[in-house]
């Protein structure tokens, strides 16, 4: 069990926590965002700041520097939480603007996407299905297969692959329900009879 965190207490604090209120109440888990905040809450505590006017953009720059966020994706990501937040708070009238200046990092040349055609795929399935079993894996060849189908076939993320369930699939519909999928959100898949029977 993760540990509790602490409930904010910086002068920023009671929007914190109406932001992410805000936020759950649009079907949005918030977790990371939530902690991401509370880790800039303690941080305003740790400089001694009692007002929303110290809250500064230089301030606010020695924030995002002084976090150890190695990845560009990781560094923008924490901007963009902040940068939200205050965004929030400019729509409610609380400041008049945001002092969020910080430039995202640039990421780099991007990782092209891989397209595999049906002939790729087919030979991926194949060779998954000769995987041979291991102690802690038994029917390792045709549950990697199913998964590369399930992949390939209905285009599901690969995190929602890993949490499917026996219950997940109606065997007389041919239909797979995907649970908690992006949002919070659940939705059903229908699939051919050559995947169903894979299944």
């Amino acid at each position: 069990m993760s540990p509790r965190l602490p409930e904010p207490s910086s002068p920023i604090a009671p929007h914190i926590m109406a932001f992410v209120c805000h936020k759950r109440a649009l079907n949005r888990r918030y977790d990371v965002e939530n902690k991401a905040l509370r880790m800039f809450d303690g941080y305003l505590n740790a400089q001694g700041i009692k007002t929303l006017a110290e809250i500064t953009p230089a301030l606010l720059d020695a924030f995002f520097l002084s976090r150890p966020r190695l990845r560009p994706r990781s560094f923008n990501q924490l901007v963009g939480i902040v940068g939200r937040l205050f965004e929030w708070m400019v729509e409610h009238d609380v400041i008049d603007r945001s002092p969020v200046t910080m430039k995202p990092r640039r990421r780099g040349n991007p990782r092209p996407p891989c397209i595999l055609d049906l002939r790729t795929v087919q030979q991926l399935v194949d060779r998954a299905a000769e995987l041979a079993d291991r102690n802690n894996a038994p029917l390792r060849g045709p549950a990697y297969a199913t998964i590369f189908s399930l992949l390939f076939g209905l285009g599901l993320r690969v995190g929602e692959v890993a949490r499917l369930r026996w219950r997940d699939v109606d065997r007389n519909r041919d239909v797979l329900t995907i649970r908690e999928t992006k949002f919070s959100k659940s939705r059903l898949i229908p699939m051919g009879p050559q995947l169903a029977q894979r299944l």
